[in-house]
Order: C-alpha cells, then structure tokens, then sequence
C-alpha cells in the first residue's frame, strides 16, 4: 500500500527478504506518477545562452511521431554534463498534458522557442 497513485515500475525486493538499512532507507518500490513526467532535454554549450525558464517548448517520441506534446522550461543545470567530450546542460521541461500516453525513458525531439527579448 502506497502513501500516493502510480504506476510500478519496479520491485527492489520481495516479500520475504531481508533488508538491512544502513546509512540510507533501502528503496523497496519505485511508483511513477504519470500526472507528473517532465522531458529532460540536452542543449549544447552553443545554444544554452538562448534558454530561459518560462520559455516554451514542444516535443515529439518516437512513439507517437505525428503527436506534438507541449510544455515550458522549469529548469537548468547550473553545471553541464560532458558526454564523448560534448558539452551540453540538461533542461528539464514540464510536460502540459501527457495525455496518459508518455513513459519514462522515452526518446524525443525537442524544440524550444525563445520570445523576442
């Protein structure tokens, strides 16, 4: 029985086990809360000057190719994340409506439209 709504995830551990808590409580279950998904976009070091909190975005899975799913920026990294020696900082992007369709994992396309300032 869980304190919220989601979907399972994963189980961690089975009825039955031992669990020894140590310096940290042990993770039994991970829920989801699909009302509550967010896109995790990476920018390049070039482009993420343009970005801003509030700006919007939208984005396409490859899922669903022909469906647009839309929503604003909540965030960005203060500190970049070096893949392959590319430079680029995750901005998290709040999905407006998921519509019960997106899952965690999922690959999309990204684009954020900056307004005239």
């Amino acid at each position: 029985r869980a304190p919220i709504d989601g979907i399972v995830a994963s189980i961690a551990t089975h009825e039955g086990e031992t669990v020894a808590a140590s310096l940290s409580a042990p993770t039994f279950v991970v829920l989801i809360d699909s009302s509550r998904l967010e896109c995790v976009a990476l920018v390049d070091e070039t482009d993420i000057g343009r970005v801003h909190v509030g700006d919007s975005a939208s984005f396409t899975v490859d899922a669903y190719p022909e469906r647009v799913f839309t929503g604003r920026v909540t965030r960005i990294a203060p500190d970049a994340t070096i893949i392959g020696g590319v430079v680029d900082y995750e901005v998290t992007v709040h999905i407006d409506t998921p519509a019960g369709l997106l899952l965690p994992q999922m690959t999309t396309t990204v684009t954020i439209f900056q307004p005239h300032r």
